[in-house]
C-alpha cells in the first residue's frame, strides 16, 4: 500500500508478537470514514470491519462505527459486507491518541526484548550454534559471538540483534573465560545437541538450548530464520 514504507525488519524484533502498519487520523467520524475509503482503494469483493473503541468517550459505539463506515465502503467501493470469511478486513483502533486504521497484521518472533536478561558468550562453531544464539536472544539475552581462533559467519545473528555484533577470536578456554569477565557475560552458550554432545570444561555456567533437538529438527528450525 502507498501509505507505508519498508517495515519487514520489525518482524525480527524479539519482544513483538505482531505488528500492523497503520494510518493514524484524528478522532472524527468523518475523517475516519474518509481514511477508510482511501485505505480500501483498489479492493473489491467481500469485507468486514472490526472496531476496538478503547476511548469510551468517543460518541459512537464500535458497532455504530462498523455500520456507518461499512455503508460508506459499500456505496463508494466495489465491496460487499459479510459477517464471516471476508476477503478483506479493515480494523479500526480508537484510543486517547487518535484513530488507527489497518488491514494487515504481520507475525513476529515473540519472546523477550534482547538484553533484558543480561549478556552471554556464544561459542560459534557451526550452523547449530547460530540457531542456539538466536534462541537465546529470543529469551532476552544479548550475545557476544566468540570462536576458537577461526573465522565464522555471524550475519544471521546480526539480523536479530539490535546491537552491533563483532566476532571475538580466542585461542584457548582460558582466554574465553577472561573475555567473559571483560564483557560481564553471565554464561556460555553452545550449539551442542543430543546427537552432537561434547564434554566441555569451562568454569562458566553452560547453556545448551538445542539439547532436546535432533539434527533434522535443527535444520528445520534454521529454515524459519
Amino acid at each position: 500500500m502507498p501509505y507505508f514504507s519498508e517495515h519487514s525488519s520489525l518482524s525480527r524484533v524479539f519482544g513483538f508478537t505482531s505488528y500492523s502498519p497503520a494510518v493514524c487520523v484524528e478522532k472524527n467520524v468523518e475523517v475516519i470514514s474518509a481514511a477508510a475509503v482511501r485505505l480500501m482503494n483498489g479492493c473489491s469483493g467481500t469485507f468486514k470491519i472490526e472496531t476496538n473503541r478503547a476511548d469510551k468517550q468517543f460518541p459512537l459505539t464500535s458497532l455504530q462505527i462498523n455500520i456507518l463506515i461499512g455503508r460508506q465502503l459499500e456505496e463508494q467501493k466495489k465491496l460487499i459486507y459479510v459477517r464471516s470469511n471476508p476477503q478483506h478486513t479493515l480494523k479500526i483502533e480508537i484510543n486517547q491518541e487518535g484513530a488507527y486504521l489497518f488491514t494487515e497484521t504481520f507475525p513476529c518472533g515473540g519472546g523477550l526484548p534482547v538484553g533484558v536478561e543480561g549478556k552471554v558468550l556464544l561459542l560459534v562453531e557451526d550452523e547449530a550454534s547460530v540457531l542456539a544464539g538466536i534462541l537465546m536472544m529470543k529469551r532476552g539475552c544479548a550475545i557476544v559471538p566468540v570462536s576458537l581462533n577461526k573465522e565464522v559467519d555471524v550475519s544471521l545473528l546480526q539480523k536479530y540483534s539490535p546491537f552491533p555484533l563483532m566476532l571475538k577470536k580466542v585461542r584457548s578456554e582460558e582466554e574465553m573465560e577472561e573475555l567473559a569477565k571483560q564483557e560481564k557475560a553471565l554464561a556460555l552458550i553452545t550449539g551442542d545437541s543430543f546427537d552432537s554432545f561434547q564434554k566441555r570444561n569451562f568454569s562458566l555456567p553452560l547453556f545448551k538450548p538445542l539439547m532436546g533437538y535432533s539434527e533434522e529438527e535443527i535444520k528445520e528450525k534454521l529454515m524459519e530464520y
